[in-house]
Order: structure tokens, then C-alpha cells, then sequence
């Protein structure tokens, strides 16, 4: 490990290059709410009692590290409630980001030895979670059309039917950069509950519409079911009523045969008289027997 003391006007030539370097070293993003580290040069200054370091956010100084005032990473005066300066890379770490601190920070190397001043330029730029505006819908018994209106820059939309994605067909379309979803034929199976999803590098936004029987294609459907449900029971009683009406009849002529059966007729034989039963029409009765 390359050990870096300096003691005199030449350790700086070797660092920085140049005398009075002064060099904007980018555009850093961070997200709201999160730490993000603002990076300058990459050697230490840890332990070097000839060096000071400022940090300057935007409108005011952040914090000044200065006479060997560099122990590790603690963060040291002015920063302990905002951020931490790191002597290894020579870095300054935001603890959590706002709105507010969006802008140039500026960090001052100061070699004692000589008042030599060396200055790192830092842009901060916030990247905001995509916003959804709006979320609409046209419903018609034709099509149901469901529109994510989303904010922000680089976001993508995907859709999800009660927490599943989308099946892959030709009935549910995708226009808008999948911001607007088209139903084609709508049933009562697209009933349900709908999510858009919107994803960017600020992180992720959803929201939701429930589809339910306020809207024309699933009352269509609880009206149809309602009326094979009637259709059904209307069926079935008239099936019932049928049933017993063939009962009836069946049982009356049954009672119609027993008394067919019961009348007699008497034939001479000249020997016995021969009384037999007869019911040639249903058959009920087929017991002969003979009086003396």
C-alpha cells in the first residue's frame, strides 16, 4: 500500500497534477431520503497534518476538516448532523438527501505548507420516483380502456390483473408505452382488480382501480346469470309439476284397472262355474280362481 505523507510543495505536484488544479468532477444523482457519497480524488489524506478540507453545499459552508483533524471515517466539526466526510477517499457522504441540497458543492484541498488551493466541483441532482396523476377509465360493452397518466423521467409501465401479470393474447392490448390498457369484447372474467405499475431509476410508484359491478360489462354478466338462475328454477318446477301430473294419472288408472279386474264374468262349463279375473288393458290382474 502506497503510503502518502507530504511534507513540502512538491507532494502536491504529484497529486494534483497541477498548482491551483481546479476540475468539476460531474453530475452526481441521489435519490430522496437516501445517503449518497460525493467523491472527489481518489487518495487519502488521512493523517496528513499539512492539509485542510472544506466542504461547501450550496449557499453556505458545510463543514471545514483542517491540521490532521482526520481520524478514519467519524465525521468531524460541522458535518456530525448532515454528512461525513471520508479522509480515505477524500469523499463527503450525505446522510439522507432532500430537495434542499440539490445543487454544487465545491470541496477546497489547502496545503498549509504553501496556501496552494485545490478545488473539486460536485453537481447533485436529485432523481424523483415516478409520480402516477391519474388513473381513468372508459368502460362500454365493447372495450374497457384503463389509462395510467405517469410523471418522470425514464419510467416504464406494466400491468397486473388482480396481482398477476397479464395474459399474453390478442384481447388485451398495450398502447401509450404501456401506459394505457385496452380490453377488447369485455366479459365478466375481466372484472377484478387492475394495477399499474410505473418503474424508474427513482425507484417505483403503483396504483389501483377495482372493476366491479358499477360498470356495464359485469352487470351484463350478474343480469345474465341472474336470468339462467330464473330460467333454471323455472325449468326444474315445471319438471316437478309434470312429474306429478303422469303421477296422478298412473295412479288412477291403476285404481281404474283394480276395478276393471274386480267385475266378474261367468262362464258354464256345465261342470263348475269358473269365475275369472280379467284385465286385458293393464295387466294388473292375472289371478283366476274357481267357485264350486
Amino acid at each position: 500500500m502506497l503510503m502518502m505523507k507530504c511534507f513540502n510543495v512538491y507532494c502536491l505536484n504529484i497529486l494534483f497534477i497541477s498548482v491551483g488544479l481546479e476540475k468539476h468532477m460531474g453530475t452526481v444523482t441521489a435519490r430522496l431520503n437516501k445517503p449518497i457519497q460525493l467523491a472527489s480524488v481518489n487518495w487519502t489524506v488521512c493523517n496528513v497534518s499539512q492539509y485542510t478540507v472544506e466542504w461547501y453545499s450550496p449557499g453556505h459552508k458545510l463543514c471545514t476538516i483542517m491540521n490532521g483533524a482526520f481520524n478514519g471515517s467519524r465525521p468531524v466539526g460541522d458535518c456530525q448532523s448532515k454528512a461525513q466526510f471520508h479522509c480515505q477517499n477524500n469523499s463527503l457522504v450525505l446522510n439522507t438527501v432532500t430537495s434542499k441540497d440539490v445543487g454544487d458543492y465545491m470541496e477546497k484541498i489547502i496545503c498549509q505548507s504553501n496556501g496552494d488551493i485545490n478545488v473539486i466541483n460536485i453537481t447533485l441532482r436529485i432523481i424523483s420516483p415516478p409520480q402516477i396523476t391519474n388513473l381513468s377509465i372508459n368502460s362500454t360493452q365493447s372495450a374497457l380502456i384503463i389509462t395510467c397518466e405517469v410523471g418522470g423521467e425514464n419510467v416504464s409501465s406494466t400491468w397486473l390483473k388482480d396481482g398477476q401479470a397479464l395474459p399474453q393474447n390478442d384481447q388485451q392490448v398495450l398502447q401509450n408505452m404501456n401506459r394505457t390498457l385496452m380490453v377488447h369484447e369485455p366479459t365478466g372474467r375481466d372484472c377484478g382488480k387492475y394495477t399499474c405499475l410505473a418503474s424508474g431509476d427513482g425507484g417505483n410508484a403503483e396504483a389501483h382501480v377495482n372493476i366491479n359491478g358499477d360498470y356495464p360489462i359485469c352487470t351484463k354478466d350478474q343480469h345474465e346469470a341472474q336470468g339462467k338462475e330464473i330460467a333454471i328454477i323455472t325449468s326444474s318446477a315445471v319438471i316437478c309439476v309434470l312429474a306429478l301430473i303422469i303421477v296422478g294419472v298412473c295412479i288412477k288408472r291403476y285404481h281404474s284397472g283394480i276395478c276393471f279386474c274386480a267385475s266378474e264374468t261367468t262362464e258354464d262349463t256345465g261342470k263348475d262355474k269358473q269365475k275369472t279375473s280379467i284385465c286385458c288393458s293393464h295387466n294388473f290382474c292375472k289371478h283366476t280362481f274357481t267357485l264350486s
